[in-house]
């Protein structure tokens, strides 16, 4: 898939079938897809499947569309916590996801998790001004959790706040660097 960002410059994607149904369909065949897809999605590890690709597809469009600029520093709680936001699943739903701002199940359990030993404090603060969470295997998926969990909150109780500062992300420039100061500052 070829798609073209706003400044025209390619900004492609790209996803492999990782379902494990290679081989079970004959070329040529015709194929219930419901069924296929009810089979695929049956499976414990489609959840995180469908996920990835809805999350991987949010940041896809948030560089598209203007809603944060390629190459710029952007937060990493911003893009990852706004994708983890977006890529919520739905095992109810016949395509494995449904909408936008349910509850994230995976990372509501990693966050409460991860809650019981959070410094309050410095936790957010680094949160805001510190990417290296995000890096950092130890901790990645506590970030990822306290990103979604932050994400969730200012979208659903500051919508307007949030979107206020997402536009101020939105007019960052491509390969500037923000001091961490300066990224608490701007939150503010």
């Amino acid at each position: 898939m070829r798609i073209r960002s706003l400044k025209g410059r390619p900004n492609r994607v790209t996803s492999y079938d990782l379902t494990g149904t290679e081989g079970m369909i004959p070329d040529g065949s015709r194929i219930d897809r419901a069924a296929l897809l009810n089979s695929i999605l049956s499976r414990p590890e489609a959840e995180r499947g469908v996920a990835t690709i809805v999350h991987e597809a949010f940041h896809q469009l948030a560089y598209n569309s203007g809603l944060q600029v390629r190459l710029a520093d952007n937060p990493t709680w911003v893009s990852e916590g706004l994708a983890v936001f977006f890529e919520t699943p739905d095992a109810k739903n016949v395509v494995g996801w449904g909408s936008v701002g349910k509850v994230n199940q995976h990372n509501l359990f990693n966050y409460r998790d991860y809650r019981k030993d959070r410094r309050p404090v410095n936790s957010l603060l680094t949160l805001l001004s510190d990417d290296s969470r995000f890096r950092d295997p130890r901790g990645m998926k506590d970030a990822y959790a306290e990103g979604w969990a932050f994400n969730y909150y200012l979208l659903k109780k500051k919508p307007k706040e949030y979107a206020e500062y997402l536009t101020f992300l939105s007019q960052m420039e491509p390969l500037g660097e923000t001091d961490p100061k300066h990224r608490v500052v701007d939150f503010q």
